[in-house]
């Protein structure tokens, strides 16, 4: 195979979607047999997947569950991911799919200029959550004597007290985000605050507390900053001395010691009237670990005052190993809470420290080159490594009976295991649950938790994100509890949840939302997004006369004369082969931020594309085969004149109709969808027919109750839906929401409606009639686009949808939409009967729909286009616009196709609708994993057994997939993005350097 960037197109029929799904035997597939549509499979876009810089975890003090992400999401929390163009995406756990994204958060750091070396290069060096669960100095004196009025404050600060910071741009500037979590503005994704007159950062790192964060910067300096009640202020500075220029290039704050007296009513019990209980304070910080660029860790005590704005004392300077003539570079250091000091360098030691005596305990050659990043597991007993060679090791802490110097029992730590698990460098590791020192004044906890088991999460240059359990091992002598044995592996079907022995999974550098390529169906065009361009593609037609002789001779003559098509031949033999694309469009563009949505219409007259903050509308013009793009600028005045928030024009989602006459989008700020009128002739008059508010609507007290999702017997099932299906709200402008209060139990509690709710999904029925969007709220609306009104809200589903769609219109059946979950459970909701169909529920089963036991997230849905008026059967003028070598292979509107960025599956509906299963064979050994059909009757019961079972074909040919959709009628489109193509432009990986005798 080629390594080049191609396309071509396959004839044959596609034996893989043809086959029937594990469940399904061969007789099956022998009974009704599907035609395979030809497939473009392009590799020639130039779009890349973005590095990783830095990862980051919220803490563990903080609820997942009031995101009201849904599904498994409360387990663990939100893992924010930093891409090296700036990109910040926050991950949800999702369970069996592993992390799924939630949002993005889009650069708005200038772009840097571009450099001729393959050095890896990074908008965005650090990431950090902080999360505040205490008062402040000022809210102490505040509600003094008043401890409900505290109790409510640090109930406010556990659920809005979460803040995202980071260190990115060309001058290195610290910034923080508003991140769209609970008490956020609406103008998610936009720096909130920043310092943009520090030196270059090297290093960043918060207190155990959230109350201070410790920068390291060029100056050889170390900035304290105040973070409490939503400041950031400077207040103290650290110099690192030393001979020359010495900088901090790794922080660690030490375990927090007790707040500091302040008389007889501070340290009196909580029933005086005057005082408050110990846990409202925040404790104060001990010291600081510092690892520096000249061979050496330094450790600053904070003040004796208890204030971190006084003098801090350097303690201890303890030195590493270097080489002659070289300094060597701490790279990473960690604290435990017993104070032991680990540190990684660039020699590949790994070193453990005496934190009180400034000396060395023990030190691991672990890897033969630079160690850049260190974690903590969950429980403190085990470390973790990684950097340059790409090797990650593990150090546990055992007990061993005697040593030299102690007779009785101790504890040391030992190199337990090493895996490779990247291609590149390795730049940052964090673990969920993550690792917390306790604190001082501890509150009472009267929620029990849930044993988890502890994964590792790592990423760097090779883009993806690799997923590993790392539980500890049992002791032989010791016998497992019953809740240890009970903990399955959530990353794959091993047994085993230790990381020496277990099975790692590597998520795909694809884009689970805001997919980068859209296709211009009726003029055949390719868009790529980028992070700051847009190229567009145009895909040549076989109806073509040089594409028509070339891909004759590959195959279409043949399936002319098996349907009975007779061609003469043609004389001419020496044709040139066609290139099958042409690249018609390159647009670099101004932005404020990096783009976020873009939208080509079908007949490729219109390209919208939008950054955080501007939605920008080009018209495509055609002349001599070439495309010139032509910018509305009357566009952004018109939209911003309608738009209810003065926040910009900027859009989370862009859509246009199918006959290319509208415009759907869903501003970034204010969750409104507007709909706007394109213009037919030259004019540039936009006009703006309606804006809906509908995913703006929150009630106070409790969240927006359309019913709250739950999972009884393994299927989804939607709040709200009563035992017919219903539960839907029909409304109008005329008509309010009514709300229902229902009991959820303790994962929804508390969830106020003050979150901001990003329109993250659109979808248009073909006939233009129906639109429908979705939130990250998992508000699903459905719009009446004839009338111009809001016509219902759907249940609640179980998580956020990661596509929607509607079934083609025809005569003899209702409207319909389709939505896919990340579980890839389908449901479909009939606009008439405002339920869900009774006969799809097999789809969201997990017994009966095997895509569910695939571990990669669904990202999209389509059916095959169709003329309205011709569906469901095509008439004689619809096949006359058909190439001829495409009528065999129509396939009936009623498949669906869904696809991910390792599978295709394609399904029958009117199968579905039937009722036809797909009986195993008696005999023959099931095709489908053990781990799954266990999973599934775990999870069903034993009445799962007598669910009828879809028959799902699919497909892994293409991989992995950025797009795949219909670019016309029995014509598909595969965007693949192989890795040998990206990787070409990445840095060169690390090699061992071969040494003598091997």
């Amino acid at each position: 195979m080629s390594h080049a960037p191609s396309m071509s197109t396959h004839d044959a029929d596609d034996q893989d979607l043809d086959l029937a799904s594990p469940s399904a035997s061969s007789l099956a597939v022998a009974s009704k047999r599907r035609k395979a549509v030809p497939v473009h499979r392009c590799r020639f876009p130039d779009w890349s997947p973005s590095a990783i810089a830095a990862l980051t975890i919220t803490p563990p003090s903080f609820d997942t569950a009031l995101l009201n992400f849904g599904g498994e999401s409360a387990e663990r929390g939100v893992l924010g991911v930093a891409r090296a163009n700036g990109d910040v995406e926050l991950m949800c756990w999702g369970g069996h799919q592993g992390w799924l994204s939630w949002r993005t958060l889009p650069s708005s750091f200038p772009v840097a200029p571009t450099r001729s070396s393959k050095k890896p290069t990074s908008q965005l060096s650090h990431l950090l959550f902080t999360h505040q669960t205490t008062l402040s100095p000022s809210d102490l004196l505040l509600y003094d004597g008043d401890v409900p009025g505290a109790q409510a404050e640090v109930h406010r600060w556990e659920r809005e007290g979460v803040r995202l910071f980071g260190v990115g741009g060309v001058g290195s500037e610290l910034v923080e985000w508003e991140w769209g979590g609970p008490g956020s503005s609406k103008e998610v994704g936009r720096v909130k605050s920043t310092l943009p007159t520090l030196p270059p950062i090297f290093a960043l790192a918060a207190s155990r507390s959230s109350s201070h964060l410790a920068i390291g910067c060029e100056d050889s300096t170390i900035r304290i900053l105040n973070i409490l009640d939503d400041e950031l202020e400077l207040v103290s500075k650290i110099e690192v001395g030393g001979p020359g220029r010495v900088r901090a290039l790794s922080l660690a704050w030490g375990p927090p010691a007790p707040p500091v007296s302040k008389g007889k009513a501070r340290e009196g019990s909580p029933s005086e009237a005057s005082s408050l209980p110990a846990h409202f304070a925040t404790p104060t910080e001990s010291y600081l670990v510092a690892g520096c660029s000249n061979s050496s860790i330094r450790r600053f005590d904070a003040p004796a005052t208890g204030s971190v704005s006084g003098h801090w004392r350097s303690v201890h300077r303890m030195t590493v190993d270097q080489l002659k003539g070289e300094q060597t570079v701490v790279w990473a250091v960690a604290v435990l809470a017993d104070g032991t000091v680990v540190s990684a360098d660039s020699m590949g030691n790994v070193k453990f420290w005496d934190g009180e005596m400034g000396t060395q305990t023990q030190s691991f050659r672990a890897h033969k080159a630079d160690v850049l990043c260190l974690t903590v597991g969950s429980t403190g007993t085990s470390l973790f490594s990684s950097g340059v060679d790409q090797k990650t090791a593990e150090f546990r802490l055992v007990t061993v009976s005697s040593t030299r110097t102690k007779s009785g029992p101790s504890s040391r730590w030992i190199q337990a295991s090493g895996r490779r698990l990247h291609s590149h460098d390795v730049r940052s590791l964090v673990v969920s649950p993550p690792y917390s020192f306790p604190l001082p004044n501890p509150p009472p906890t009267t929620t029990p938790t849930t044993p988890l088991v502890p994964l590792l999460t790592s990423g760097g240059l090779d883009l993806s994100l690799v997923v590993v359990p790392i539980s500890p091992p049992l002791a032989p002598s010791s016998r497992p509890s019953p809740s240890t044995l009970a903990l399955r592996n959530p990353v794959s079907d091993a047994p085993s949840i230790e990381f020496e022995t277990t099975v790692h999974r590597r998520a795909s550098y694809v884009p689970q939302r805001a997919r980068p390529f859209e296709v211009a169906r009726d003029a055949r065009l390719l868009v790529c997004r980028r992070a700051r361009s847009v190229g567009v593609w145009r895909l040549e037609d076989p109806k073509g006369s040089s594409a028509r002789e070339e891909v004759g001779k590959s195959g279409w003559r043949r399936r002319k004369e098996m349907f009975g098509v007779v061609e003469e031949e043609h004389e001419e033999e020496d044709v040139p082969p066609a290139k099958g694309w042409a690249k018609v469009i390159d647009m670099e563009l101004k932005l404020q931020t990096n783009l976020v949505a873009s939208a080509v219409s079908s007949d490729g007259k219109w390209l919208a594309v939008s950054d955080l903050y501007e939605t920008k509308l080009f018209r495509l013009s055609s002349k001599d085969g070439e495309l010139s793009p032509r910018r509305q600028k009357t566009f952004s005045t018109s939209l911003s004149a309608a738009l209810p928030l003065s926040l910009g024009t900027g859009s989370s989602a862009l859509l246009f109709t199918s006959d290319s006459s509208r415009l759907v989008l869903a501003t970034s700020f204010g969750s409104s969808v507007a709909i706007i009128d394109l213009p037919t002739g030259r004019d540039e008059v936009f006009e703006v027919v309606r804006v809906f508010g509908e995913h703006a609507e929150r009630t106070e007290g409790t969240r927006e109750t359309r019913g709250v999702a739950s999972r009884t017997n393994g299927d989804v099932k939607m709040n709200g839906v009563n035992g017919n299906g219903n539960g839907a709200h029909h409304g109008s402008d005329d008509e309010e929401d009514e709300d229902v209060d229902m009991d959820v139990g303790g994962a929804t509690d508390g969830v106020r409606g003050d979150k901001p709710a990003t329109v993250v999904c659109l979808a248009v029925s073909s006939d233009g009639k129906w639109l429908a969007s979705v939130d990250v709220e998992r508000k699903v609306c459905v719009f009446d686009l004839e009338q111009l009104k809001h016509y219902t809200t759907l249940p609640t589903p179980p998580l956020v949808p990661s596509a929607l769609t509607f079934l083609p219109p025809s005569p003899l059946s209702e409207p319909t939409l389709v939505l896919v979950l990340p579980t890839n459970a389908l449901s479909l909701f009939s606009l008439t009967s405002l339920r869900f169909l009774p006969w799809a529920l097999p789809l969201s089963s997990l017994h009966s729909n095997t895509l569910m036991d695939m571990r990669e997230p669904a990202l999209g849905l389509s059916f095959e286009p169709r003329p309205v008026e011709t569906t469901p059967s095509l008439g004689v003028a619809s096949k006359a616009k058909i190439h001829e070598s495409r009528l065999a292979s129509l396939w009936s509107d009623q498949i669906l196709v869904v696809w991910a960025a390792n599978w295709v599956a394609k399904i029958d509906l009117d199968d579905v609708r039937n009722g036809v299963s797909t009986p195993a064979v008696k005999g023959k050994a099931p095709v489908r994993r053990e781990a799954d059909r266990k999973r599934a009757r775990e999870e069903e019961g034993a009445k799962g057994e007598e669910l009828v079972k879809v028959d799902i074909r699919t497909t892994r040919r293409y991989q992995p997939l950025v797009l795949f959709d219909f670019v016309g009628q029995a014509e598909l489109v595969a965007v693949e993005r192989v890795w040998w193509d990206i990787a070409k432009d990445l840095p060169e990986a690390w090699a061992q350097s071969s040494q003598f005798g091997t």
